[in-house]
């Protein structure tokens, strides 16, 4: 299903397993991946890993899985969730990159300049062709940045261009982008799909059907859009003509299968039908650990579980209840058991990421935070004095994972233990999916239990989709105007340490008063074939051409 931009409220499909998952060994195998490119462990039992080994060999065809299912398009303004990301990254370039360590590279922009703090001025890159052979020119550039804004186009990409007040051509290859007021948070979305080129003509003349299985897409990446499938798969063939020698793909031809369901995921990597896939269910962790056809990868990412409160009304909408909840939650012992490792708990409505914590003025912002320590005495006592605890409290989950049920039942198991009555009610697909956009899907319901991620780890990727009042997964009705306040300034504000500081006080007021219930941060699993080299393995993955990266050993 597609959820606006860097909110990516999805269900948890990939990420839970039974509480008696043996432990996971770390990712890497004998060539070394483990050694100049991996990560700090950042409190994690498994070793992280931000990519393999560079890729040495060419490769005629590798067929690559994709667990989140089919996506729902291409066209990189409509591409909200994993899937499609995924599949613009492979054929669509940005104005700038992501490396594996979510540092900013050039892309399509061979450089950037800030003259001021309302100006940016992009130097478009020359020389680089569509897959048809046509130059790319500053009017494609334009033309692609100003469909963000373009409602009717479907575009869900508008918020990070909210304080945009021109995109033009300034020159043969410049694009100036003024500002209405500073935004520190714009530069970074040029390496991900906001940032994306399509040719203009065939887009206007694709009209509705861009980013579909008929209309398909144009851009200028490494893979070029070949066929879709439709139910079954998309096949990529290399752009020869690639304008990054950096980059040139050592792989022919890519089929990409849509293999949501665990059991069929796990047997086709155990045999080596698919070469690899990001995103791996925690569920199978065990027997691809036994498999020798590839190996396991654990990589620094932005993901993470919660709870989020779903009514302004019932229980969950006082917050003691609330507190009480998550005092009663041991995420401690998910990570470990139902992870295997691969998790850590967190603390607050975003990810707490090693490059967040990286920074001094994170790393104390995230110790003043309240407790999320597992304590059931705690927890009863938040609830004294609160009445009509024999009332149901609902909480949505995504039906057919059996992950994320088993864990559903240890928030419900938690809850029982302090007095609450915790139920859980599955959600087919389509029903779930209206539940994350239209309110009358949400009538009854007190939570849902969901995995979120953003772009990159700068918190305001996140938190304009939570906090404001209007905010798009803002369900609960909470409103905190100094929190808003808090989080407008930080994007305002170009110093890093003086934003992370108005950023971690709407953190902090939203935690005070445990709107979202925060339960662990994941680590990006990825299974990748034995025969492959050069993959990226951080959750970085999704915004970056790695296929490009890819070849044999």
């Amino acid at each position: 299903m597609t959820h606006a931009k860097t909110s990516f409220l999805r269900p948890a499909a990939a990420c839970l397993a039974a509480a008696l998952l043996a432990a996971a060994g770390c990712g890497g195998d004998d060539d070394g991946s483990n050694g100049a490119n991996a990560a700090d462990s950042a409190g994690y039992r498994v070793e992280l890993t931000d990519q393999q080994p560079a890729a040495t060999k060419p490769v005629d065809s590798i067929t690559w899985a994709l667990p989140y299912g089919e996506p729902v398009t291409i066209d990189p303004i409509q591409a909200g969730d994993y899937a499609p990301d995924f599949m613009v990254s492979q054929m669509c370039d940005f104005l700038l990159r992501f490396n594996p360590k979510w540092e900013l590279e050039p892309g399509l922009a061979e450089s950037w300049d800030q003259p001021d703090d309302r100006t940016l001025v992009f130097k478009i890159r020359k020389g680089v062709k569509f897959w048809d052979g046509r130059p790319m020119t500053v009017d494609d550039v334009v033309y692609s940045l100003k469909r963000n804004l373009d409602e009717d186009a479907g575009s869900l990409t508008a918020p990070y261009f909210a304080n945009v007040e021109s995109m033009e051509a300034s020159g043969p290859s410049e694009v100036t982008v003024r500002f209405k007021q500073p935004d520190e948070l714009f530069l970074k979305e040029m390496a991900a799909g906001p940032g994306a080129v399509v040719q203009r003509d065939f887009t206007e003349k694709a009209g509705s059907k861009i980013g579909t299985a008929q209309g398909g897409v144009m851009c200028t990446g490494p893979y070029e859009f070949e066929s879709w499938k439709p139910g079954a798969e998309i096949k990529l063939a290399k752009n020869d003509d690639y304008w990054d020698p950096d980059l040139q793909p050592k792989i022919a031809n890519v089929t990409v299968r849509f293999l949501s369901e665990t059991t069929t995921l796990t047997s086709a990597l155990v045999s080596g039908e698919v070469a690899g896939a990001y995103g791996i269910p925690a569920t199978s962790i065990p027997a691809l650990q036994r498999a020798g056809s590839g190996t396991l990868y654990y990589g620094p990412s932005t993901q993470q579980l919660g709870i989020y409160t779903a009514r302004p009304e019932g229980l969950m909408a006082d917050e003691r209840v609330r507190k009480a909840l998550s005092l009663a939650i041991d995420r401690q012992a998910i990570a470990e058991k139902a992870y295997s490792g691969a998790a850590i708990p967190n603390e607050a409505v975003v990810s707490n990421t090693r490059e967040q914590e990286a920074k001094d003025v994170y790393a104390e912002g995230w110790k003043q935070l309240p407790s999320i320590d597992y304590d059931l005495d705690a927890a009863k006592k938040q609830l004294d004095g609160v009445t009509g605890l024999d009332k149901p409290i609902v909480i949505a989950a995504p039906a057919g994972d059996q992950a994320t049920l088993d864990v559903a039942t240890l928030v419900q198991n938690a809850g029982k233990q302090i007095g609450l009555n915790v139920k859980i009610q599955a959600l087919q697909p389509l029903d779930l999916s209206n539940f994350y956009y239209k309110p009358e899907y949400r009538k009854g319901f007190d939570g849902v239990l969901s995995v979120s991620f953003s772009d990159h780890p700068d918190p305001l990727n996140f938190l304009p989709y939570v906090i404001p009042l209007d905010a798009y997964f803002n369900y609960s009705g909470w409103d905190s105007p100094k929190a808003v306040r808090a989080m407008d300034e930080g994007r305002r504000t170009l110093d890093a340490d003086a934003r992370a500081k108005l950023l971690l006080q709407a953190i902090q007021l939203e935690a005070d008063d445990r709107v979202t219930i925060p339960l662990l941060g994941l680590a990006n699993i990825s299974f990748i074939s034995n025969d492959i080299g050069g993959a990226p393995t951080s959750f970085a993955y999704l915004w970056m051409p790695d296929f490009a990266y890819m070849g044999g050993k």
